[in-house]
């Protein structure tokens, strides 16, 4: 322990084997290069984790374009609501037995949070207006998430919404 350049080494393997269009696949550099949304999101934690362990900001202000495509990769995902539907790729959620289909719940946290510490790391490496813009659709996120993804009948999060409605089914997660 005490040592965190086992982490900084793995933030920097992640960010070279990024894909050009901004997806993180689960693997580097070996693998099938296919995405793993989740596991993305992780290694975003991961980098801010470093940061606040090591007090070395090398690690995160290399890797903050890198932080900055992947937010834009799953942008791509988000609807007109805001949120992530059919996203492409793997999603493991700990391999949870859940619907993963449509908008799925668990993902689209991970992708608020996900946007609230790419926001840190954009102020930390000096992108204020860009921080501010992430922290805000984090915001909204938030709020689209609480609409449209939670049932008040049951006081639940439902796994997922497809084709604009609740899936009945109510993981623990």
């Amino acid at each position: 322990f005490d040592d965190s350049s086992l982490l900084a080494q793995a933030i920097r393997q992640t960010a070279e084997c990024q894909h050009r269009d901004g997806a993180i696949p689960l693997a580097c550099p070996l693998g099938d290069g296919a995405p793993v949304s989740d596991y993305a999101f992780l290694w975003v934690f991961s980098i801010l984790d470093h940061y606040a362990f090591s007090d070395d900001s090398g690690p995160l202000r290399r890797s903050y374009p890198n932080v900055r495509r992947l937010m834009e990769w799953f942008g791509r995902w988000a609807g007109e609501d805001g949120l992530l539907s059919n996203v492409p790729g793997r999603l493991y959620i700990d391999a949870a037995d859940m619907e993963k289909r449509g908008t799925v719940t668990a993902l689209n946290c991970l992708y608020y949070q996900g946007l609230r510490v790419a926001g840190v790391i954009a102020s930390i490496a000096g992108m204020q207006h860009e921080a501010e813009d992430m922290t805000a659709a984090a915001g909204k996120l938030r709020i689209a998430i609480n609409k449209h993804l939670y049932s008040p009948a049951r006081g639940l999060y439902a796994d997922s919404r497809v084709d604009g409605k609740l899936v009945e089914k109510y993981s623990r997660q």
